[in-house]
């Protein structure tokens, strides 16, 4: 009996059942290994808070309303103008997109200096140029360590309404009014304290939720026009071409229904005008017959009557 021989055979593929999760089996010249795969992890909206000593807490009090969906990064720029805090947030936001905000809030410095006019020049080529990304700024608040009267609070006032009306042109830009009431300033009354950094952060975290969740507005559709008359409404080119014939009947009844009221109209005017005239008109008793009555005739004065010519 022949002897018979086996041949002894591997598999040089890793099986499916062997292979972990995240991993792929790579096929080598000596055999099989694998090599674990990255996972992409989505990218959370990043939110970049740059300001002057005003915002000195936010970015972590905006952090903790937004709890972890949002990445908040915080840049302070103490007693800097505007210039500079644009300057920082051009080259932070240089890859930012729509679902990323910028949060924006100065110009206090620039005003006590009395140079309001070049913060709104800053902040609104800042704005033109930065459509790609969604931008917060927040006003500018009142001085309480100065009096409501002083040139200063007027200078904020002028600037936040200013602020405000170049502001409506652009779609991507948001503004947040500042907190204007004493309370939540500190005891020198130029910034604010505990609490109204924490009413701020919420109104900021509230402003972002609502921007980024903000859906483009769809056209408003039109619905055909009801019929008066049996207070039903069509609602497509489909369902007009049944009742054709019978909006043609309706529309010829109500033709000839306007065809006689304007004829009684007319002969009612006709009425009317026949016995005005006959009560204007005057009778002569020599003669007997109707007249109209005559009109006073003005005298015509000559050329040597009239004063321009003398």
């Amino acid at each position: 009996m022949r002897n018979e021989q086996c041949i002894e055979t591997t598999n040089r593929y890793t099986p499916l059942t062997k292979v972990s999760e995240g991993a792929i089996p790579v096929i080598m010249r000596g055999g099989s290994h694998t090599i674990p795969v990255r996972r992409v992890q989505k990218r959370k909206p990043k939110i970049t808070v740059i300001g002057d000593s005003f915002t000195r807490g936010m970015a972590g009090e905006i952090a903790h309303n937004l709890e972890n969906n949002f990445e908040v990064i915080g840049h302070v720029k103490t007693g800097t103008g505007m210039k500079i805090i644009t300057e920082t947030a051009e080259q932070e936001i240089s890859t930012s997109t729509k679902k990323d905000i910028v949060v924006i809030w100065g110009a206090a410095n620039d005003i006590a200096r009395n140079e309001a006019n070049k913060a709104l020049t800053h902040i609104t080529d800042f704005v033109k140029l930065r459509e790609h990304t969604n931008v917060l700024i927040i006003s500018v608040p009142t001085r309480f360590d100065l009096i409501q009267t002083s040139c200063v609070n007027r200078e904020v006032t002028s600037y936040n309404r200013k602020l405000h009306k170049r502001m409506k042109q652009f779609e991507h830009v948001r503004l947040i009014d500042s907190e204007s009431q004493r309370k939540y300033y500190t005891q020198h009354g130029m910034h604010m304290n505990r609490t109204g950094k924490e009413i701020m952060a919420c109104r900021i975290a509230e402003a972002i939720k609502d921007t980024l969740s903000k859906k483009e507005s769809s056209a408003i559709p039109l619905h055909w026009k009801q019929d008066t008359d049996t207070g039903t409404a069509t609602k497509g080119k489909g369902d007009m071409r049944p009742n054709m014939e019978e909006s043609a009947d309706d529309t010829e009844k109500n033709q000839s229904l306007q065809m006689e009221r304007d004829n009684e109209n007319c002969n009612s005017n006709s009425d009317t005008l026949k016995s005005t005239i006959s009560a204007n008109l005057t009778v002569d008793s020599d003669d007997t017959k109707a007249t109209f009555p005559k009109r006073d005739k003005r005298y015509k004065k000559t050329k040597n009557e009239d004063f321009l010519w003398f």
